[in-house]
């Protein structure tokens, strides 16, 4: 008796007479196949969320309704030709605007990522492996109190003596 094929998605055998999916050596059941590319699909939307992330800080640093044409093409631009992400232009803008506390001029668009991208690229860098290395550490404050004594009054001895020389 041969051995029925498993499902790659739900791993459930294959009954001969039900409905199958055949992608190269890989089958699936007609149901289970469907889920598998929506999964797949939502997977490949998912990268739009650093995108929106990035739309509503320039809103919210530029007090708009919508992100200018010129900071879109800007934006589309930086993604093409330095490859950035939009997650990586976002924490530039973090970096320059929150953590340099530069005056935000809207004139000039996001102009200024080329320019500070390696300097916050560091930055995040170091502050990543400064939380890294501090993680295990306990944090708590202690406070202990110390006495100290008030010295009483000495008599104030010259430590060097002018007429001595």
């Amino acid at each position: 008796m041969a051995k029925n094929a498993k499902c790659k998605y739900c791993l459930e055998e294959i009954l001969p007479k039900s409905k199958v999916k055949k992608i190269g050596q890989k089958q699936y059941h007609a149901e289970c196949y469907k889920k598998f590319v929506a999964e797949q699909y939502e997977s490949k939307i998912k990268p739009t969320d650093d995108k929106s992330q990035l739309y509503d800080y320039i809103n919210k640093l530029y007090e708009t309704a919508e992100v200018d044409p010129k900071i879109l093409a800007q934006m589309d631009k930086y993604n093409k030709e330095y490859d950035l992400s939009y997650e990586r232009i976002l924490l530039t803008l973090i970096y320059y605007y929150e953590i340099r506390e530069s005056e935000v001029r809207k004139e000039f668009g996001i102009g200024i990522i080329p320019y500070v991208y390696k300097e916050a690229g560091d930055f995040w860098i170091t502050s990543r492996i400064a939380n890294e290395r501090n993680a295990g550490i306990n944090t708590k404050e202690t406070i202990t109190a110390v006495k100290c004594r008030v010295p009483k009054n000495r008599p104030k001895v010259d430590l060097i003596n002018i007429d001595d020389l």
